[in-house]
């Protein structure tokens, strides 16, 4: 039994870096939409699932779908989607160092200088106001119409079945308000006959310096997350991206390919904890232990 190393990961979970986001999963996950967390860890990938597992089970809470491992180019992966049931989803970005079992990254390595981010309904709705939206749902029925008859829609729906990705984003320009383009997927999803557990407006930053917003597509069968990720145009009801938002092949996809265990466990000696290490964990992590 490392008892250290357990002692190191509760630490971690008794920091106030986590401390921020639980106070939203137990207080405030009506008004919280999505988050990430940046953290340099020791733990094995496939660990680190283990120990957010057993976090929540010793909270009597479930994750609700399987934690993915996304690749990433700019110096860390994720942990992606990580839902405590019935609150928001979140992602831990990681690092591989030396040190502490679980630690805060540096804001330094992180492109936003944010090693905590959170997004709410406050943040939203103030990032929709920067905009002169096309609000109307006739006017904006035809555009939406032909987008969801396009190959870019039939490229999407292709991505979604594809079992050899991790997770990809469609990108488009428009002026439509994002609640209607949301409307108008959740029609072509059901249509499609696949099950939606959850869907969101989030914010995010393709490249430093520049943030946009995305519409967040949790699906439960095939238990896939996709977004679209759209820029606003003015000129434009709506077409695919013109331009490239995060990686540099096509302006209109940012896919994610899945990677083997090895690419994310090359980097140095990670640790794994056997089923009695969890058990202790959890012990250690019931509120008030």
């Amino acid at each position: 039994m490392r008892q250290a190393v357990l002692s190191e990961i509760k630490a971690y979970f008794d920091s106030d870096h986590w401390g921020e986001l639980e106070d939203r999963v137990e207080n405030h996950s009506d008004s919280t939409l999505h988050a990430h967390v940046f953290v340099d860890t020791r733990l094995h990938p496939e660990t680190f699932c283990d120990v957010l597992r057993t976090y929540y089970a010793a909270r009597g809470m479930e994750i609700g779908r399987t934690i993915d491992f996304q690749p990433s180019n700019v110096g860390h992966n994720m942990l992606h989607g990580v839902y405590p049931q019935g609150t928001f989803h979140y992602d831990v970005a990681w690092r591989y160092a030396d040190g502490p079992a679980i630690a805060p990254m540096p804001e330094a390595l992180v492109k936003e200088r944010d090693n905590l981010q959170i997004w709410g309904v406050r943040e939203i709705e103030d990032f929709f106001a920067r905009y002169d939206f096309v609000t109307d749902a006739e006017a904006a029925a035809g555009p939406l119409d032909d987008f969801f008859a396009s190959p870019t829609w039939a490229r999407t729906a292709e991505l979604v079945e594809d079992r050899t990705v991790a997770h990809f984003h469609t990108n488009v320009e428009m002026n439509i308000h994002p609640d209607l383009l949301m409307s108008a997927a959740l029609r072509r999803i059901e249509c499609r006959g696949w099950k939606l557990q959850k869907t969101l407006h989030c914010i995010f930053s393709p490249r430093q310096g520049w943030t946009t917003g995305k519409v967040v597509f949790m699906l439960d069968e095939p238990e896939v997350m996709f977004d679209i990720a759209w820029s606003f145009n003015p000129d434009v009801s709506i077409r695919p991206s013109t331009f490239h938002f995060m990686l540099e092949d096509d302006p209109a996809f940012d896919v994610r390919r899945k990677e083997t265990l090895e690419y994310y466990t090359s980097q140095g000696a990670f640790l794994r904890l056997d089923a009695g290490e969890l058990g202790a964990l959890h012990d250690m992590l019931r509120p008030g232990a």
